[in-house]
């Protein structure tokens, strides 16, 4: 059997506090015993000053890894030629923001394959390079990232349907698109039944930011609690809205509600969420004005609803992007309008006080998981691409 090499880049790699740093990671670590097709070098930055370390030990990355990628694309691409072979090779970006050196590796080596994975909202911003460095004006910045992928990306892997018909609106070539949507260890994230119940527990984990709207989600479980003094609100990550959160948490007097797990290693998520029933999440379209334009960043998937749905948890979410492709209203969980935080509230209400239809719901979760988000079935569409 012919192997494969796959060169791996991403600035961000080994720092995680969103689902393109886990997603990242666990695409590494899966290709790493791949018998077919195997990671040669991963490529990454020294320093990350908006990651925090994942907790996670893996001698084979490790020694795998170069951190040597600056932000000057013509001295980062001469790294990772001087430090790959000239065989025929498939060039992996986990974000499109060091794709400026599609260009020229594509130019010294014209037979390999360079593939690049996008949530949506970093194309859309015109991230290029160091997000903190936006010189550029976004639509030209935006233009730029269009015309390489059009130019000199084999494919573009995107996480929905709703991403691909984004990409699409801004000039991508339809041709070159692809949705590969999940990225679940379904053995880890798999559900932990509870020997006793003293209380419901409803949980969210993911980044801290304005568009995740978890100010929303407080107010819901504020107003479930109204009616149901027997819950407890779990809540794990970490990010620029905290402080504001965690103040919001003291107004709204839900300390002795919400149990903050703090900024954990993703896969001790399961065990520390075990015993819940229900994952909320009200994320928003929220409208971001940058350099002479504007874009929405909203959940273009949502990778914590194919992992909730994975541990068997009926889902309340806000029906914006991506969401709905995860979540099926009324199947596996339900859907509200955005910032509809009244009616989020009432849906837990109606799970708590039905414990048939949230055991029915998760359960629909899982087998949806297992037969469309789990990793084995995400690596088996990978390798299929990576022979066109």
């Amino acid at each position: 059997m012919n192997e494969e090499k796959i060169c791996f880049i991403d600035p961000k790699f080994l720092k995680s506090i969103g689902g393109v740093e886990t997603h990242g990671y666990e695409f590494v670590r899966h290709f790493l015993k791949d018998r077919e097709f195997q990671i040669d070098k991963i490529f990454s930055k020294k320093d990350v000053n908006d990651g925090i370390n994942l907790e996670v030990k893996n001698k084979s990355m490790e020694a795998k890894t170069i951190r040597k990628l600056s932000g000057n694309f013509k001295k980062d691409t001469k790294t990772v030629l001087t430090n790959t072979s000239k065989d025929k090779k498939i060039y992996f970006f986990n974000n499109p923001n060091w794709l400026p050196m599609a260009e020229y590796i594509k130019k010294s080596r014209p037979h390999s394959k360079i593939f690049v994975r996008s949530g949506g909202n970093d194309i859309m911003a015109g991230w290029i390079g160091n997000e903190n460095s936006k010189k550029e004006p976004l639509l030209k910045s935006r233009k730029f990232l269009v015309n390489l992928i059009n130019s000199y990306v084999n494919f573009l892997i995107v996480n929905s349907g709703y991403s691909k018909r984004r990409m699409i609106s801004i000039g991508i070539n339809p041709q070159k698109i692809k949705i590969i949507t999940g990225g679940v260890d379904c053995n880890l994230f798999k559900p932990i039944k509870q020997k006793s119940k003293r209380e419901i527990k409803i949980s969210y984990w993911g980044r801290w930011v304005k568009f995740k709207g978890i100010e929303l989600s407080l107010k819901a479980i504020k107003e479930v609690h109204k009616q149901n003094k027997n819950i407890k609100f779990v809540m794990i990550g970490d990010g620029p809205e905290k402080d504001r959160i965690m103040k919001l948490v003291s107004k709204l007097k839900l300390s002795d509600i919400v149990d903050y797990k703090g900024l954990v290693e993703f896969r001790k998520i399961p065990l520390l969420v075990r015993g819940s029933e229900i994952f909320l999440h009200l994320p928003i379209y929220l409208n971001k004005k940058e350099r002479g334009s504007n874009y929405v960043h909203t959940e273009t998937m949502g990778r914590t609803y194919c992992e909730a749905t994975s541990l068997g948890m009926a889902c309340v979410i806000s029906n914006v992007g991506g969401g709905p492709e995860i979540i099926k209203n009324q199947k596996n969980g339900f859907l509200v309008s955005e910032k509809d935080y009244h009616s989020a509230a009432e849906k837990i209400l109606e799970l708590i006080a039905n414990e048939k239809l949230r055991s029915k719901m998760g359960d629909e979760g899982r087998k949806i998981a297992l037969k469309k988000f789990d990793w084995e079935i995400l690596i088996n569409k990978y390798k299929k691409l990576f022979t066109k």
